[in-house]
């Protein structure tokens, strides 16, 4: 007797709240998903320095 073994993948596509600007993860026309990182107040790099892939997250962004 052979048992199935089931496995359940949920993809969500999470984003920013309305706090951080409203801007869900986006999913490139390649089909890649970036997840765009959370900003802090205390940190002084900008998305505009953060590469993901070729361009930058502002890049992403805009």
């Amino acid at each position: 007797m052979r048992s199935a073994l089931i496995m359940k993948v949920i993809l969500s596509r999470k984003g920013f709240d309305s706090e951080f600007g409203g801007y869900p993860s986006p999913i490139l026309p390649n089909g890649q998903m970036i997840s765009l990182p959370i900003p802090d107040q205390n940190e002084e790099l900008r998305y505009s320095d953060v590469m993901a892939g070729d361009s930058t997250c502002y890049d992403l962004m805009t």
